[in-house]
């Protein structure tokens, strides 16, 4: 009897286990442990079982060597008989994919609305296949306390108005950038089921690599992407948990791990038109979800582009995009208008040079939002005009850099 482990790179290593110490009930896909067998002789729990047996009656096609293996061996799968770990979240951090600058417009667009969960290692503690599941609500379930407080939730953020959530409190599965979903699915805590949405981790990528691993910080990671609709910077607090679809009864699923609340970012496109003739100008425009209005007034926020020349060294070697030898020109404030739903514009324009050399110019943009800094906890309206300029600051939603 055969079976798989893997090293601490994720490589296979092969075994054999003696076939005394094991019974293997075909029909059922049960394998059973003699009790008398040597511990040597047993299989490890977090080992894949790959067992292959000829099935009767035997006849010579089962026995004749001319004939292919798999034609003549039957294979049986293991599922796993232990509810898997609960998992445990080291990091959740925001993250973004990038589009561009591309075009005449030299357009860029950061995609918002990801999160990426590091989990501390072991993985896999159920088998091979073992996945991170985010919990739901179920689909159109009634109210029930307790199961609800053991699945994820998210909220608009209270001090700002503008577009609305998809959906009050749960969101739904369609709303999560996986196609595999399980429903039905029994939670370890209580008699409920949930909804679960799959993300599976230790794929080979078309590189070769091992999807879901950074090796810099020994953990594996997974990436989720939640549309969030309308909405700006909503808080979600994700209900997280195990999963191993290969399991018996109902073990699919580990005890749920709730994580800190973090707040999901929104999307932000940007173009930068560069006109000609002897006085060439960018004309600038950045587009996105932000708020309508919060506790200092009316949206969207301050939004500033700056007009950056190169003056470090040169040459083969050298990286601008890396350097800090960086001279800001020219600063102007984009003027901001937002609708009541929360979309939201900024424009404006600098004056740039005729004569650009490549990589030598470029065009910092970053977009804040307006939010108090003291911690009085009266309304603003009770706050006096001359101290209100001290106890306002900004908070960094969006920057970008767009090479001219």
């Amino acid at each position: 009897m055969g079976y798989t482990t893997f090293d601490d790179m994720f490589q296979p290593v092969s075994h054999t286990a003696q076939e005394t110490a094991y019974t293997v009930d075909a029909d059922r896909g049960v394998v059973t442990l003699n009790p008398n067998a040597p511990a040597e002789d047993r299989i490890p729990n977090e080992a894949l079982l790959s067992i292959s047996f000829i099935p009767g009656p035997i006849t010579k096609v089962s026995t004749d060597a001319s004939v292919p293996v798999k034609q003549r061996q039957a294979g049986v799968t293991v599922p796993s008989s232990a509810r898997p770990l609960v998992p445990q979240a080291e990091w959740i951090l925001p993250a973004f994919r990038w589009e561009g600058p591309s075009g005449a417009n030299r357009t860029s667009v950061r995609r918002g609305g990801a999160l990426r969960v590091y989990l501390a290692r072991p993985w896999f503690t159920s088998g091979v296949g073992e996945e991170l599941a985010v919990v739901l609500r179920p689909s159109g379930a009634n109210d029930d306390t307790a199961r609800d407080a053991l699945v994820t939730q998210w909220g608009q953020d209270p001090i700002t108005t503008g577009g609305a959530l998809p959906s009050a409190n749960y969101p739904r599965s369609d709303r999560f950038d996986s196609n595999g979903v399980a429903r039905g699915v029994r939670l370890a805590e209580m008699n409920a089921t949930v909804d679960v949405v799959r993300y599976p981790l230790g794929a080979y990528n078309a590189r070769g690599e091992v999807s879901g691993y950074d090796a810099d910080r020994d953990m594996w990671f997974v990436d989720i992407a939640i549309d969030h609709g309308d909405a700006y910077r909503p808080f979600v607090r994700l209900a997280l948990a195990r999963y191993q679809p290969s399991s018996v009864d109902d073990l699919q699923l580990s005890p749920v791990a709730l994580v800190d609340v973090v707040q999901l970012e929104p999307d932000r496109t940007a173009s930068v038109a560069i006109s000609s003739g002897a006085k060439p100008t960018a004309s600038i425009t950045l587009t996105g979800r932000s708020y309508a209005t919060n506790e200092l007034g009316a949206g969207p926020g301050l939004a500033v582009a700056i007009l950056e020349r190169y003056d470090g060294p040169t040459g083969p070697k050298s990286n601008p995009a890396l350097s800090a030898a960086w001279t800001q020109l020219q600063t102007a404030e984009l003027r901001g208008s937002v609708n009541a739903s929360g979309a939201a514009t900024w424009q404006g324009r600098l004056f740039v040079p005729v004569q650009r050399p490549t990589g030598r110019y470029r065009i910092v943009l970053e977009q804040y939002e307006l939010i108090r800094t003291d911690g009085d906890a009266r309304p603003w309206e009770d706050v006096p005009p001359a101290q209100r300029a001290a106890t306002t600051g900004q908070r960094l939603v969006h920057q970008d850099i767009i090479g001219i």
